[in-house]
Protein backbone atom coordinates (compact mmCIF):
# COMPACT_ATOMS: atom_id res chain seq x y z
CA UNK A 1 0.00 0.00 0.00
CA UNK A 2 1.62 3.63 -1.01
CA UNK A 3 1.03 6.37 0.79
CA UNK A 4 0.55 9.49 -1.39
CA UNK A 5 3.47 12.36 -0.90
CA UNK A 6 0.47 15.02 -1.35
CA UNK A 7 -1.66 13.58 1.54
CA UNK A 8 1.37 14.05 3.98
CA UNK A 9 2.18 17.55 2.90
CA UNK A 10 -0.32 20.13 4.10
CA UNK A 11 0.78 23.68 2.98
CA UNK A 12 1.00 26.16 5.62
CA UNK A 13 -2.00 28.66 4.45
CA UNK A 14 -2.35 31.22 7.72
CA UNK A 15 -0.95 34.97 7.97
CA UNK A 16 2.33 35.66 8.26
CA UNK A 17 4.01 38.35 11.28
CA UNK A 18 6.41 40.74 9.98
CA UNK A 19 9.66 38.45 11.35
CA UNK A 20 8.47 35.78 9.24
CA UNK A 21 8.00 38.21 6.00
CA UNK A 22 11.15 39.87 6.21
CA UNK A 23 12.69 36.43 6.75
CA UNK A 24 11.11 35.51 3.70
CA UNK A 25 12.39 38.14 1.40
CA UNK A 26 15.99 38.09 2.40
CA UNK A 27 15.65 34.31 1.65
CA UNK A 28 14.18 34.89 -1.47
CA UNK A 29 16.41 37.45 -2.71
CA UNK A 30 19.22 35.87 -1.81
CA UNK A 31 18.46 32.68 -3.88
CA UNK A 32 17.09 35.03 -6.65
CA UNK A 33 20.69 36.54 -6.69
CA UNK A 34 22.51 33.31 -6.70
CA UNK A 35 20.20 31.45 -9.30
CA UNK A 36 21.14 34.47 -11.53
CA UNK A 37 24.66 34.32 -11.06
CA UNK A 38 24.71 30.34 -11.72
CA UNK A 39 22.88 31.38 -15.00
CA UNK A 40 25.61 33.76 -16.62
CA UNK A 41 28.28 31.23 -15.31
CA UNK A 42 26.19 28.46 -17.73
CA UNK A 43 25.36 31.53 -20.65
CA UNK A 44 28.89 32.19 -20.62
CA UNK A 45 30.09 28.54 -20.54
CA UNK A 46 27.19 28.14 -23.80
CA UNK A 47 24.70 26.13 -21.94
CA UNK A 48 21.58 28.13 -23.37
CA UNK A 49 18.92 26.08 -22.44
CA UNK A 50 20.09 25.20 -18.79
CA UNK A 51 20.90 29.13 -18.34
CA UNK A 52 17.31 30.11 -19.62
CA UNK A 53 15.99 27.57 -17.11
CA UNK A 54 18.12 29.13 -13.97
CA UNK A 55 16.75 32.68 -15.17
CA UNK A 56 13.23 32.26 -14.90
CA UNK A 57 13.65 30.56 -11.88
CA UNK A 58 15.74 33.81 -10.66
CA UNK A 59 12.67 35.92 -11.86
CA UNK A 60 10.39 33.30 -9.62
CA UNK A 61 11.85 34.33 -6.71
CA UNK A 62 12.18 37.71 -7.17
CA UNK A 63 8.20 37.33 -8.09
CA UNK A 64 8.07 35.45 -4.18
CA UNK A 65 9.12 39.66 -2.88
CA UNK A 66 6.49 41.61 -4.30
CA UNK A 67 3.45 38.53 -2.90
CA UNK A 68 5.43 38.26 0.37
CA UNK A 69 5.40 41.90 1.37
CA UNK A 70 1.54 42.21 0.38
CA UNK A 71 1.39 39.70 3.02
CA UNK A 72 1.83 42.50 5.42
CA UNK A 73 -1.38 44.28 4.05
CA UNK A 74 -3.66 41.17 4.30
CA UNK A 75 -5.89 40.42 7.55
CA UNK A 76 -9.40 38.55 5.80
CA UNK A 77 -8.40 34.99 5.32
CA UNK A 78 -9.61 34.90 2.07
CA UNK A 79 -6.99 37.16 0.93
CA UNK A 80 -4.19 35.32 3.09
CA UNK A 81 -5.54 32.19 0.93
CA UNK A 82 -5.39 33.87 -2.28
CA UNK A 83 -2.06 35.41 -1.61
CA UNK A 84 -0.46 31.78 -0.63
CA UNK A 85 -2.42 30.57 -3.95
CA UNK A 86 -0.41 33.17 -5.72
CA UNK A 87 3.00 32.18 -3.98
CA UNK A 88 2.60 28.78 -5.03
CA UNK A 89 1.82 29.74 -8.78
CA UNK A 90 4.77 30.13 -11.21
CA UNK A 91 2.40 32.28 -13.98
CA UNK A 92 2.17 34.93 -10.77
CA UNK A 93 5.59 34.99 -10.00
CA UNK A 94 6.67 35.35 -13.27
CA UNK A 95 4.21 38.37 -14.47
CA UNK A 96 6.63 40.89 -13.00
CA UNK A 97 9.48 41.01 -15.30
CA UNK A 98 7.44 42.28 -18.27
CA UNK A 99 5.94 45.65 -16.96
CA UNK A 100 9.93 47.58 -17.58
CA UNK A 101 9.27 46.67 -20.60
CA UNK A 102 5.72 48.00 -21.22
CA UNK A 103 6.94 51.64 -19.59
Amino acid sequence: MSVSTKSLLKPYIGPLNPKAIKDGIAFAQANALRLLGDAKLLLDAKRYPTAMALAILSLEERGKITILKRFALLSAPDEVKLAWKEYRNHRSKNAGWIIPQLA
